[in-house]
C-alpha cells in the first residue's frame, strides 16, 4: 500500500494562511506607500525634468530613454498614472523613439504587475473567488471566452491596474493576457506618443494631454466603445457562465427545466 502523506494539523494550515496574508498585505503597504510617497513629489519632480529634460536628452540620449522606459514600467507596477511621462517621451524622441520606449515600458510594467498578481495575490483571491457565485461566474466566463474578453479589457477606459492586477486573479491564461497586452498597448501607447510629439514646448505637454485634440478624442471614442462591447459582451457572458454554475451544482433541477420547456414546445 502506498504511504499516505499526512495533512498539516489545523494550527500548521492556519499559520499558513496568515504567512500568505502578510505577504499580500505587507506588499500591498509598500506598494501604496510608494504611490503615495511619488504622488506626493510628481508635481515639483516633473517641474524639473521639464525643465531640464531637453537639456538631458542633448547630452545623455539613450540614459534618459531608459529612465523614462523604467519610470513608466515602474509607476506602473506601483498604480500611479504614467501619462506625464508618456507625453514627455513622446516630445522629447519623436514618434518612433518616444513609441519604443513607451511601449516597451508599459508591456514590461503590465507584465510584471500581471506576475505579481499571479504570484502574491492569486491564493488569497482565488479564496474569494470561491466564496461569492458571481465572481466564480465572472471567472468561468473568462475562461470560456479569454481572449476576446482580453481584447475588450485591454481596450476600454478603465484604470491600467484592473486591466493587470484584476485579470491576474482570474483564469485568464497568460497566452490571452500577453497577446492582447502586446496588440492593443501599441495603439494606446501611440496616441500619447502623438499628443506629446505635437507639442510645442515642454512646459505644454500637460496641456495638450488634457486638450481635447482630435487624437485625444480619437483616443476615448475607442477606449468608451470597449468599454460598451466589454460591459455588454461581459454581461452576457457572466449570466450564462451562472446558469451553467447552477446547472453544474444541481443537475436535476436542469433536467427538469429542460423536460418543462420541452413540454411547453408541444
Amino acid at each position: 500500500a502506498g504511504q499516505q502523506v499526512a495533512m498539516p494539523p489545523p494550527e500548521r494550515q492556519l499559520l499558513l494562511r496568515l504567512q500568505r496574508l502578510l505577504g499580500v498585505a505587507g506588499t500591498a503597504i509598500l506598494l501604496v506607500a510608494a504611490a503615495v510617497v511619488l504622488a506626493s513629489y510628481a508635481g515639483p519632480l516633473l517641474q524639473v525634468l521639464h525643465a531640464r529634460a531637453q537639456e538631458w536628452k542633448t547630452t545623455y540620449p539613450i540614459g534618459v530613454a531608459v529612465a523614462g522606459l523604467l519610470v513608466v514600467c515602474f509607476w506602473i507596477v506601483c498604480l500611479i498614472p504614467s501619462t506625464p511621462i508618456e507625453l514627455t517621451l513622446g516630445y522629447l524622441y519623436g514618434i518612433g523613439g518616444g513609441l519604443f520606449c513607451v511601449y516597451i515600458g508599459k508591456v514590461l510594467g503590465c507584465l510584471l504587475s500581471f506576475l505579481l498578481g499571479r504570484t502574491l495575490l492569486r491564493d488569497f483571491c482565488q479564496q474569494l473567488v470561491k466564496r461569492h457565485e458571481l465572481l466564480q461566474a465572472i471567472d468561468l466566463a473568462v475562461q470560456d471566452e479569454p481572449y476576446r474578453i482580453s481584447f475588450l479589457a485591454r481596450g476600454a477606459y478603465i484604470p491600467i491596474a484592473l486591466k493587470n492586477y484584476g485579470f491576474s486573479v482570474l483564469s485568464v491564461p497568460p497566452r490571452a493576457f500577453v497577446t492582447a497586452l502586446v496588440t492593443v498597448e501599441v495603439w494606446n501607447s501611440a496616441s500619447l506618443v502623438f499628443l506629446g510629439h505635437a507639442a510645442e514646448s515642454v512646459g505644454d505637454v500637460m496641456q495638450t494631454g488634457s486638450s481635447g485634440s482630435g487624437a485625444r478624442v480619437a483616443t476615448l471614442v475607442v477606449a468608451c466603445a470597449a468599454l460598451l462591447g466589454l460591459s455588454a459582451y461581459g454581461s452576457v457572458a457572466t449570466r450564462r457562465a451562472l446558469a451553467k454554475l447552477r446547472r453544474q451544482r444541481d443537475p436535476a433541477d436542469a433536467v427538469s427545466l429542460h423536460a418543462f420547456q420541452e413540454k411547453l414546445v408541444q
